[in-house]
């Protein structure tokens, strides 16, 4: 847990160089501009600004709650064996913002894309059976197995108490198709369809716009459609239905 709340601090810190707080509510950045070929990847976080944007675009299967807590996201019910070493996950009717639904096999597919390319905030992987024979997403393993399209159970190598804490990270944050199968995700793929409450709008002067998903069911939004322009980013705040 120490290495985790390290990581979390070294994030926070370097944020601090490249986000400054104005009275209008919004965080003026340094970074000079969006273009659409720029790598955008859960997997290849470098910066806060960075995380802000995946994680506004992508669900996750659990987020922080109140005090100490958690509460349900995509998943309708996290259950975990006596022994802690099995995870039984049942989602929820949500869809992607084309309308699709989001199943169990999204979920793997996306997990075991982050056990592949990598997690930048903790080494996740290691915490799945069979995770460290993977060498594509189509493979099976024994610690993801899909049970039915709304289904799954994880299996753990070792009991985790954390486990929780990293499904709400972005590092595993469920992906659309369209971004699990790619080798590299870049900013121009969070364009079409997202599983968050948003999805990306950009143009080449480097103004980047978080668009509301209307076609899903899955978030109450607080806010309306966020324009970042060049140098200023909007930190966004949904509610989960």
């Amino acid at each position: 847990m120490r290495k985790i709340i390290y990581t979390l601090s070294i994030l926070i810190l370097c944020s601090c160089s490249f986000f400054k707080k104005e009275s209008s509510g919004k965080v003026r950045t340094n970074l000079l501009g969006f273009k659409s070929t720029d790598v955008m990847d859960p997997a290849k976080l470098k910066f806060a600004q960075e995380y802000y944007v995946i994680d506004n675009v992508t669900a996750k299967l659990v987020e922080i709650g109140a005090g100490d807590g958690y509460r349900n996201d995509l998943a309708e019910e996290v259950k975990f064996s006596d022994d802690k070493l099995e995870i039984d996950i049942t989602l929820k009717g949500a869809v992607f913002s084309d309308g699709t639904p989001i199943t169990a096999s999204d979920v793997a597919m996306s997990f075991k894309r982050a056990f592949i390319k990598g997690t930048p905030h903790a080494n996740i992987k290691d915490l799945w059976v069979g995770s460290d024979k993977l060498k594509s997403i189509d493979q099976d393993i024994e610690g993801i197995k899909v049970v039915s399209p709304k289904k799954l159970k994880l299996k753990l190598t070792h009991p985790t108490k954390e486990i929780l804490f990293f499904m709400t990270l972005v590092d595993l944050a469920v992906l659309h198709k369209s971004q699990y199968t790619k080798n590299e995700i870049q900013l121009s793929d969070w364009e079409g369809v997202t599983s968050g409450a948003y999805r990306v709008s950009y143009t080449p002067e480097g103004t980047l716009k978080l668009v509301a998903n209307k076609k899903t069911n899955n978030y109450k939004l607080s806010t309306k459609n966020i324009t970042i322009i060049i140098a200023n980013t909007t930190i966004i705040k949904t509610k989960r239905l």
